[in-house]
């Protein structure tokens, strides 16, 4: 869905390993300059995941964007494992 923009936040390497289709790679240092340039409208819908139900990463991106404005931040907490272990397509390299 176009209307959506689904971030990774996996950190480094975590992208290239394995990642959910069409999903946009975050760095953890550059958030705010990444989703000027990714997001665009503060109310689009955002779906922020890591690797596992463990990884911080989605929360910490999560909060930043929430910090910075945007006001449609979801999360999807299995990250990439619980998407892969539903069986569900991963993507793997850039």
């Amino acid at each position: 869905d176009d209307d959506i923009v689904v971030i990774d936040a996996q950190g480094p390497g975590g992208y290239e390993r394995e990642h959910i289709d069409g999903a946009v790679n975050f760095e953890l240092d550059t958030v705010a300059e990444q989703a000027a340039a990714s997001i665009g409208e503060v109310n689009r819908r955002v779906i922020v995941y890591c690797t596992d139900s463990d990884c911080v990463g989605a929360e910490f991106i999560g909060t930043t964007l929430v910090e910075s404005g945007y006001t449609n931040i979801g999360r999807f907490p299995a990250g990439v494992a619980g998407w892969r272990d539903a069986g569900l397509p991963v993507a793997v390299g850039e």
